[in-house]
């Protein structure tokens, strides 16, 4: 009888606990719950300028803190989880880049939702970003889904053809090489050596090597479909006439000074 009434006293007990609820200390600070996964970035575009391809997307921050259920029993002073400011969180932009194959590195991150890239000597690239938060409490970070850009294929600048005599004195009979090792097309024409080569408005196809006529400065760049074509590249060249060469002759003469033989020297 006596064991029965302990029993009853044990039971009686528990049950009133579980009716008051778990035991809650009000001084402990309730937890600010984690924001949940990120949206991710949406409408990858790009566009390229002069060598700098841009990549851009839209995203944009929640803008709030989602605010969890509230904590039972509550604290004494507040019936649910306090507020928390959004400058408590970081947002930013990741932005990736595979330019060899599939592997992707990390070039940085930003918060304009645009990203300026420029190793133009890589003609195919492809990019991926994600949004991150960092909790600045926590240090936390908590990231979005990554949004993956189509394979992008560059116009990468072409080089300057370069320019054999790359200048300087010639003769009337010398011959001028242009040459490309890109497999471009090369551009030439004529001005004057006082002129600018932009003041052309007719280029001539470079086939053969060139001779030299009455105009001086040489004009030429390199162009390919599907590519941006190089710089101009100029030469000047002051032209020297084979038949104004004047050769040295040197008469040897004998004891008594009567010609011997004759040889000629070099040019003056």
């Amino acid at each position: 009888m006596k064991a029965k009434k302990v029993l009853v006293f044990f039971l009686f007990v528990f049950l009133v606990a579980g009716a008051r609820g778990a035991i809650f200390d009000p001084t402990t600070p309730p937890t600010v719950p984690e924001p949940p996964l990120l949206a991710a970035p949406i409408n990858f575009g790009y566009a390229e300028n002069g060598g700098v391809l841009s990549v851009f997307w839209e995203w944009s921050p929640d803008g709030e803190i989602i605010i969890g259920p509230p904590i039972f029993p509550p604290p004494v002073e507040a019936f649910s989880v306090r507020q928390v400011s959004s400058y408590n969180f970081k947002d930013s932009v990741a932005v990736e880049v595979a330019e060899l194959g599939n592997v992707f590195r990390f070039l940085g991150n930003t918060t304009n939702n645009r990203y300026s890239y420029n190793m133009a000597s890589l003609p195919t690239v492809k990019f991926r970003v994600r949004a991150q938060r960092i909790n600045v409490s926590t240090g936390k970070t908590t990231y979005s889904a990554y949004l993956y850009s189509p394979q992008i294929t560059r116009k990468v600048k072409l080089a300057n053809p370069s320019i054999s005599p790359s200048g300087g004195i010639i003769f009337s009979t010398d011959r001028i090489i242009l040459s490309n090792n890109q497999q471009a097309t090369i551009k030439y024409n004529w001005v004057e050596s006082e002129s600018n080569c932009s003041s052309i408005n007719n280029w001539l196809t470079y086939i053969n090597p060139l001779s030299i006529g009455s105009k001086s400065k040489l004009c030429t760049y390199a162009a390919k479909d599907g590519a941006i074509s190089s710089d101009i590249n100029e030469a000047v060249y002051t032209v020297k006439s084979s038949t104004s060469a004047k050769q040295i002759i040197f008469i040897h003469t004998d004891l008594l000074g009567s010609p011997v033989v004759e040889t000629q020297g070099g040019e003056k």
